[in-house]
């Protein structure tokens, strides 16, 4: 494989879902290039990309570069919603996505900045939906690809081979 680009949800699994698949194809790894520079130039890497950062036109044309694209996303929206409001509550707009954090820890975050969240996640599933069926590639979901019985399922795991 000489590159993949992975589109995802925020808090889906996808920079997992790229560490695993760099590992997997010899290739290097590019996490959300769009943070670094204004355009993203494909290169030889799997590179992850969050859905709702560019505008659809955008996205069309950068997988024209890319030889496997692959939709990653997440049934359990609330979950994805609720860890998304959890990072930027206490780490800020550019918080680490591989913080660590439980539910209980939700009760402090209010509930209208949660409900933002859950906004954005929604948002972000539409967009993934209206790319697969314009470039009718299949949506893949985080339930579906890592252990979610583990400890630590968002960071290893893969049930199954993505490619």
């Amino acid at each position: 494989m000489k590159n993949i680009l992975i589109i995802a949800l925020p808090r889906s699994g996808g920079t997992s879902l790229m560490e695993s698949l760099a590992v997997e194809n010899n290739l290097p790894s590019r996490f959300e290039p769009e943070l670094q520079v204004p355009f993203i130039e494909p290169k030889n890497d799997v590179t992850k990309i969050i859905v709702d950062r560019f505008n659809l036109g955008d996205i069309y044309d950068l997988c024209l570069h890319y030889q496997k694209i692959i939709l990653h996303s997440r049934r359990n929206s609330i979950a994805c919603a609720e860890s998304l409001a959890y990072m930027h509550w206490y780490n800020g707009k550019n918080g680490q996505a591989l913080s660590t954090w439980s539910d209980g820890m939700l009760q402090e975050i209010p509930k209208w900045y949660i409900e933002q969240t859950k906004h954005r996640i929604n948002t972000c599933k539409n967009l993934i939906i209206n790319i697969s069926k314009k470039l009718d590639i299949p949506i893949q979901y985080y339930e579906d690809i890592f252990d979610t019985e583990s400890s630590d399922r968002l960071r290893k795991s893969l049930k199954a081979s993505v490619i």
